[in-house]
């Protein structure tokens, strides 16, 4: 039986976390050990080098088109250390854990390149991961071999061409293969080196997903109509997962199993006022969910229990919520987000089933909150203070300790470099 939980602090099982983002400023946070049976978003706990703030409240926790055939080629760059103590990077955009409960994040840093860059805490420094690449967003996953997983944007004949690429702990790798040709198939005539990727994941079979859309002109139209898709790669080839979605733009995806797997988005405006978009894969074909209203899913998450969270934004009021599917029915989580452009970035949800939501707001329900704060099953609490800033990516660590990325530079009044963790009663930052 699917249910909504309750909040909890727990260490979590050996399962799959993923939520990805269409959205250029959206990241988000995934952990090993979450590959192998449940479902929540999260990332692993770092070593106690980390340094506390004075805070406690609530106890909560890249270049040419590819043929078809192609292998994978290594592509690698340097990696050398980062001074101490500060990570070298102006806001963080995504994060990901591998093993030995190294967390690696990706975002920009202040010289100006337009390059994303990648540095990983080995628990006692940041260290670099190449010298950065140009992507078109922020998708990372991670499998339970500690690989990390992104897609990079390269110059070829015909303009930007989409990779894949994976880092194996030396080096980055690309995996494109014929990735591109396989989903360009879904469009009989598209010839195309560019095939956005807006989500990844990796289910507990060790299986990479990709989703996105690509644009296609459609007999007498004068304006592109997107594709969406979602592709798989099972560590040799790539195949697409059912047909296309013609005229919807898939933005995020949520997977556990590979037939427990949920892709949402956007579509064009239906007669009934519907642009939000959401489907299931059902052993061999795509159902449609529908989505209890007509707003755009940005974000998902799934519970120990199969249940989803998802967040967005609504059509009328431009505002942001967070509904939850127990397979059956939709109960609205929270419908009413405070501030400047209240927007949810990301969700996640511990091994009980509990919930977090990052973001930019100031109050969730009326209840006051600083970009972040948590559900307990009947109410949202605050996490201290909260951040100074917007919160893209969160996730739960194995101890039940919650983990933050974003543009803030304060936790709870806690200087930090856009990265803290939650003990349950206070903030920390990540530093030697």
């Amino acid at each position: 039986m699917m249910g909504q939980p309750g909040l909890s602090v727990s260490s979590p099982p050996a399962g799959l976390a993923f939520t990805g983002r269409g959205a250029a400023y959206m990241g988000s946070l995934i952990l090993p050990w979450m590959l192998q049976n449940s479902t929540a978003c999260a990332i692993a706990p770092l070593t106690s080098t980390d340094t506390p703030a004075h805070e406690a409240t609530l106890a909560f926790t890249p270049g040419a088109e590819p043929s078809a055939g192609a292998k994978p080629s290594p592509t690698t760059f340097p990696s050398p250390s980062l001074p101490p103590p500060a990570l070298p990077l102006d806001v963080v955009m995504a994060g990901v854990v591998g093993p030995q409960d190294r967390l690696y994040v990706s975002g920009f840093d202040s010289s100006g390149d337009d390059l994303r860059h990648f540095a990983e805490w080995d628990g006692a420094r940041w260290i670099a991961l190449g010298a950065g690449f140009r992507t078109a967003g922020h998708a990372m996953a991670v499998d339970a071999a500690g690989r990390l997983y992104t897609e990079a944007l390269t110059d070829s004949s015909q303009g930007s061409s989409t990779a894949l690429m994976r880092w194996n702990g030396d080096e980055w790798e690309d995996i494109t293969g014929d990735f591109n040709l396989v989903v360009d198939a879904l469009q009989p005539g598209r010839v195309s080196s560019n095939v956005p990727v807006t989500a990844l994941a990796v289910d507990r079979e060790g299986n990479l997903y990709a989703g996105g859309s690509f644009y296609y002109l459609g007999s007498g139209q004068a304006t592109e109509l997107p594709m969406g898709y979602v592709a798989r790669w099972n560590g040799a080839d790539w195949a697409v997962v059912g047909s296309g979605f013609d005229q919807v733009g898939i933005l995020a995806l949520a997977v556990d199993a590979p037939h427990a797997l949920y892709a949402a988005g956007e579509q064009p405006l239906t007669a009934a006022g519907e642009s939000g978009f959401l489907a299931a894969w059902h052993v061999s074909e795509w159902r449609r969910v529908d989505p209890g209203r007509p707003d755009i899913f940005l974000a998902m998450a799934l519970d120990p229990s199969g249940g989803l969270y998802v967040a967005g934004q609504m059509q009328s009021t431009g505002g942001a919520f967070v509904d939850y599917w127990d397979g059956t029915h939709w109960t609205t989580i929270a419908g009413q987000f405070e501030g400047e452009a209240p927007a949810v970035f990301d969700l996640a949800v511990d091994a009980k089933g509990a919930l977090c939501a990052g973001g930019s707001f100031e109050s969730v329900d009326e209840i006051p909150a600083s970009n972040i704060a948590c559900w307990d099953g009947s109410t949202w609490h605050a996490l201290g203070k909260g951040t100074n800033e917007r919160v893209f990516g969160l996730a739960f660590g194995a101890s039940g300790s919650l983990y933050a990325v974003g543009y803030f530079t304060e936790a709870g009044h806690l200087p930090v470099d856009h990265v803290a963790r939650w003990d349950g009663k206070s903030w920390h930052t990540l530093s030697p």
